[in-house]
């Protein structure tokens, strides 16, 4: 169908919970991010009230729950230059020794990254809905959908749709969209109608 390389994205809305977060493990850790659906990064507003500390443990049983298989040593290598960069670039990094869960936290705005996989998440704040379009940039077009923790306002969302986003749901719900989701904004139940028997 021609849909093409596409990511997707976390958005943490200010005032959002913990427990609005959390199911955010599931969305990194299935498929190891190598699908449209699977977030690369995080990005939260205004200062983030969700603790990091007890966010490690929750993918930690998302991988244990989902009997996620042993990291290859070519993959701990991947996962392991992606620590060492953003060490490196003076950013924190907390992960499991076995290196099957990674996340990449900047204190500062950070442009969608390039993807890993892996289950290595980014985390970043974001100022307002122009400083998302702004970090979006490097995907624009390709953004297919949004895990939202919290309330979006139409200011938020509207960019989000403009990044081509097609499906906003809550954190957790990202990898099971309805069989009617507009994929890429397009029909496909009826596309395949009109294929030819």
């Amino acid at each position: 169908f021609g849909y093409g390389h596409a990511v997707s994205v976390i958005i943490v809305s200010e005032g959002a919970t913990s427990w609005d977060v959390f199911p955010a493990a599931k969305d990194v850790i299935l498929y190891e991010q190598q699908g449209c659906l699977s977030p690369h990064i995080i990005y939260y507003e205004g200062k983030i009230s969700v603790s990091l500390g007890l966010l490690e443990p929750c993918f930690e049983k998302c991988c244990f729950d989902l009997r996620v298989p042993p990291v290859t040593a070519h993959k701990a290598i991947t996962v392991r230059q992606a620590r060492d960069v953003a060490l490196f670039s003076g950013w924190q990094v907390l992960g499991d020794e076995s290196f099957q869960t990674t996340m990449i936290i900047n204190n500062k705005p950070t442009p969608y990254p390039e993807p890993v996989g892996h289950s290595v998440i980014y985390i970043s704040p974001v100022q307002s809905p122009e400083n998302l379009r702004e970090l979006l940039q490097p995907v624009w077009g390709i953004v297919t959908c949004a895990g939202v923790a919290g309330e979006l306002s139409s200011q938020w969302g509207s960019v989000l749709r403009e990044a081509g986003v097609s499906r906003i749901c809550k954190p957790g719900e990202m990898q099971t969209p309805p069989l009617d989701w507009a994929n890429g904004n397009r029909d496909l139940l009826a596309e395949l109608l009109r294929l030819p028997q």
